[in-house]
């Protein structure tokens, strides 16, 4: 059993596959449990003080009861099953976001992070970034290893200072294509 006191809970590398009774803590406001054998985020969906949560390389494929806790702004999720953003429609306090190595063929949903700064789909199987043009607070975008043809709907984007594009389909650019964001 967590303190009720305690904010910050780390359990990394420790064969974690069920949560019932973490949700016993509501002032939790950092979680890492990275690397662990969850599935079912379910005990997490009342934890609405949460802002930071890791639950990198697990086994989780629903992330619908996430969709409650909308003070979360750091959320990692790579390395499970997850196929569909639209499950995280609330979490419009989202500013960082990697949900790398995943299931996902679209990036539907991710116009609802209106605060949305850093995002990484690395390892997907997306094809289509015409979602990202409405995400106009992204500074740090990473879509390698998708299967993108083109990145123009990302040069509307005119806060964005990073991009990470390797191991896609994408041509070579014309030398002026890429100076829209410099200054």
């Amino acid at each position: 059993m967590i303190s009720d006191t305690c904010q910050v809970f780390h359990a990394t590398k420790c064969n974690i596959a069920d949560l019932y009774g973490i949700d016993q803590n509501s002032r939790l406001q950092t979680l890492w449990l990275s690397y662990n054998q969850i599935s079912d985020l379910i005990p997490l969906k009342s934890m609405i003080h949460l802002n930071t949560l890791y639950v990198d390389n697990n086994q989780i494929k629903d992330v619908s009861p996430l969709n409650s806790l909308t003070n979360l702004k750091i959320l990692y999720l790579p390395d499970n099953k997850v196929s569909d953003l639209q499950q995280l429609q609330n979490l419009c306090r989202l500013e960082e976001l990697n949900i790398g190595f995943n299931e996902l063929t679209d990036l539907y949903g991710v116009q609802q992070f209106k605060r949305l700064k850093s995002l990484t789909i690395d390892g997907n199987r997306i094809s289509d970034l015409s979602p990202l043009s409405e995400c106009q607070t992204l500074k740090f975008i990473s879509i390698q290893y998708n299967q993108i043809t083109s990145i123009a709907p990302l040069l509307k984007i005119q806060s964005l200072r990073t991009l990470y594009s390797e191991n896609n389909f994408i041509p070579k650019p014309k030398s002026n294509l890429l100076q829209a964001n410099t200054y």
